[in-house]
């Protein structure tokens, strides 16, 4: 799968503005929707990355709405460090489609993301946020999303 459109949903923090707007500036369409919005616009997205604070019971709450909003080939991404993504996996009930993008402080200029994901996630959702990666010129950091300690 390419890459075409991107969702970010986030709260109204520079973060995600910044994801959204490192991703626009690479030629890509964006979505960038409130956590407290409707989430219909997601539809038609490819890709679709979760960028709010890291409070683990507000982003599976989040996760679970985007993906009731996202379509079945979607690939659903948090904004989180790969030690926390088997607590997320637990939330959704696709798992196989979730996965981190993990964006570092400095947006703007990053060539780097940390890219992580569980025993469940599909490889054609990874190898979707690869490709993803190198198209923007990132380099896709692999880290283990291992369950929490």
């Amino acid at each position: 799968m390419t890459v075409t459109k991107v969702g970010i949903v986030s709260t109204r923090g520079r973060h995600g503005v910044q994801v959204a707007a490192a991703i626009e500036a690479r030629g890509l369409p964006v979505v960038s929707l409130s956590e407290d919005g409707s989430f219909a616009e997601l539809a038609d997205c490819d890709l679709v990355i979760e960028c709010v604070p890291d409070d683990p019971g507000r982003k599976q709450g989040l996760l679970r709405r985007i993906e009731s909003h996202i379509s079945l080939g979607a690939v659903l991404a948090s904004d989180v460090p790969a030690r926390r993504l088997p607590d997320l996996a637990d939330a959704v009930e696709r798992p196989e489609q979730l996965l981190t993008l993990h964006f570092f402080d400095s947006i703007p200029e990053t060539t780097h993301v940390e890219l992580a994901a569980t025993a469940d996630t599909a490889p054609g959702a990874l190898m979707a946020a690869q490709a993803f990666c190198r198209s923007l010129g990132w380099a896709a950091i692999s880290a283990a999303a291992d369950a929490a300690e």
